[in-house]
């Protein structure tokens, strides 16, 4: 709920929707892998920026050939840094690395 003056006030409801606008229509659903992207690049940002500048990943002689070896690295590098990611959070790394710089 949002503040006013240091006192806690209801947000106001969201509009009515239209009765002629077909659910399907009214609120597309966001697609799994643009939120897996924000996470990947949020927890790349936050973990992995300082050491690797986006360089490292569009230089012609980078170590990384395949989508498995992506994975792989991403794997290594956040068990070395002892960052304790769940499947999910590598998965999403590996997807925002490549949808950004490898395109496997």
């Amino acid at each position: 709920m949002p503040a006013l003056a240091g006192k806690l006030v209801d947000a106001p409801p969201p509009p009515p929707m239209p009765d002629n606008v077909p659910e399907a229509e009214a609120a597309p659903p966001q697609p799994a892998i643009r939120k897996s992207v924000g996470l990947g690049q949020l927890l790349y940002e936050n973990h992995c920026v300082s050491c690797h500048e986006s360089g490292v990943h569009i230089r012609s002689r980078h170590a990384v050939r395949t989508l498995p070896q992506l994975r792989e690295t991403v794997v290594r590098w956040s068990e070395y840094a002892r960052l304790q990611w769940r499947a999910e959070e590598i998965d999403a790394v590996v997807r925002y690395l490549n949808d950004s710089f490898y395109h496997y």
